[in-house]
């Protein structure tokens, strides 16, 4: 769905004000934060946190992570995070330094502030995007540092930093890792794709999770061509609109503020939706995502024999306010009993692998973990059964498959498994690889955005390839 569109002068939505409007001109703190070695890619950031923040405090704030382009990669030293700072940009972090930004917001009767955090990579884009994971160590160091609203957190970048602003979500094609449910709008301008381009597989994530996304561009735009952006937003909207549909801004030559430039005017709120009378930041913070971050994402659950006693191993990818795992055991998968408590990390930005040992199993038995918040908040594991007696093996289950499958693999050792899904005709639809620890090993794989039909989950272990036929509603 595209849409040309013309400057308009906020004073023509004065009306809309009793919906939305810009409350506080008051200005906060940014501070940059260096050496901080979260990913090898990932070492600084500047950080905005706004008037009134308290650590200690119980309000929660709306988190924007701003990725700036082409030449804002540094060491993340204090002089290497300078390059996050522009003249004349509109940036942000512009309006942090020149005591511009405007922090707080209402919409529909609440008012909002964000903290905004802004990562400095070390390899210039002009090299390598940064993965997804760089993406997700930031928002995971946001959640476990600050005190953020994680139903509010929104992307946005601009020209190279448009790139992993839309990638992030896309590369979770399997949803394993909650890509697609951490984020509550998206906000990219010009963006530039170094070494991916939008794939109707990765616009399945935004369709799958209905993510909102306002894309924007110039039509005459001589760097990046503006089909990129807008061949992403129809594949959102393919073969029917996203809920909320996904918007395209395009400028014309005589609207925009440079040849590639689509962001000045939209980042300084002299831009807004001639629709709505909303800018971009009144317009993320229409939307939340209710089932947004859990205090812990688990990634692998595994149960290994050794002489008697099953070893648990799970791990985590990210903690919020976690407190306790505790570890339960069923011998028919419905009546559980509590086997003991390992103490949770509370505040985590990287993966954590946690263990327990049951020296009194037997055969065929149950397990499951609960990890219990600080507020109270439990968070479930997969139910896992131990198979000391099996042989390699792959399954899958619930079939049929609603949304969410998980894949059981029952491995003799250790080993890296690649696994597809493919189609009725043959063509592969999903694709994983996981290093897989020996045992029993449970993974959940989201499958929603899969039309209804026959597939087939294949996997190359050890001792071949092994396949699961499988319906999807």
């Amino acid at each position: 769905m595209q849409f040309k569109i013309y400057r308009v002068q906020r004073s023509l939505f004065a009306f809309l004000f009793l919906f939305a409007s810009i409350t506080s001109l008051a200005q906060g703190t940014y501070t940059k934060r260096t050496n901080l070695g979260l990913t090898a890619n990932l070492n600084g950031l500047i950080d905005y946190l706004p008037s009134g923040y308290d650590p200690n405090g119980t309000a929660r704030y709306p988190l924007l992570v701003f990725f700036m382009g082409t030449n804002s990669h540094g060491d993340g030293s204090v002089a290497g995070l300078e390059s996050l700072f522009s003249v004349g940009g509109g940036f942000p972090t512009d309006q942090f330094r020149d005591a511009t930004w405007v922090e707080a917001y209402t919409v529909n009767g609440v008012t909002h502030k964000f903290i905004v955090v802004a990562p400095q990579f070390v390899t210039s884009y002009d090299v390598a995007d940064p993965s997804h994971l760089d993406v997700n160590a930031v928002i995971n160091y946001a959640i476990a540092n600050y005190r953020v609203d994680t139903t509010r957190i929104y992307l946005t970048g601009n020209s190279s930093g448009g790139g992993p602003t839309i990638n992030y979500l896309g590369a979770d094609s399997t949803g394993a890792f909650g890509y697609g449910n951490r984020i509550a709008a998206v906000v990219p301008f010009s963006a530039a794709y170094i070494s991916t381009i939008p794939t109707q597989p990765k616009a399945n994530v935004y369709r799958a999770n209905n993510v909102p996304v306002w894309a924007f561009h110039n039509d005459h735009d001589p760097g990046v061509p503006y089909f990129y952006t807008e061949l992403f937003v129809n594949l959102i909207n393919n073969p029917t609109p996203n809920t909320p549909p996904a918007k395209l801004t395009l400028f014309n030559n005589t609207q925009s503020w440079g040849p590639h430039n689509s962001w000045y005017g939209p980042y300084k709120r002299e831009y807004v939706d001639p629709v709505s009378g909303l800018n971009i930041y009144e317009w993320m913070l229409q939307f939340t995502r209710v089932f947004s971050v859990l205090p812990v994402n688990f990634t692998l659950f595994n149960a290994n024999c050794d002489n008697g006693t099953v070893k648990l191993v799970w791990k985590t990818h990210g903690e919020t306010d976690s407190k306790q795992f505790q570890i339960e055991r069923s011998l028919n998968g419905r009546d559980w009993n509590q086997l003991g408590i390992v103490n949770a990390a509370g505040q985590s930005s990287t993966e954590k692998t946690y263990t327990y040992l049951d020296p009194s199993a037997g055969n065929n038995v149950f397990y499951r973990v609960v990890e219990i918040s600080i507020d109270g908040r439990k968070s479930y594991s997969t139910v896992i059964r131990n198979n000391c007696k099996g042989q390699e093996m792959l399954s899958l289950y619930p079939n049929p498959v609603n949304d969410v499958a998980v894949m059981n693999l029952n491995l003799k050792q250790n080993q890296k498994v690649v696994y597809y899904v493919s189609d009725s005709k043959g063509a592969i639809v999903l694709r994983g690889e996981m290093a897989f620890p020996a045992g029993n090993n449970q993974v959940t794989i989201q499958m929603n955005h899969l039309q209804r039909g026959m597939y087939t989950l294949n996997a190359h272990l050890g001792s071949g390839i092994q396949s699961v036929k499988f319906i999807k509603n």
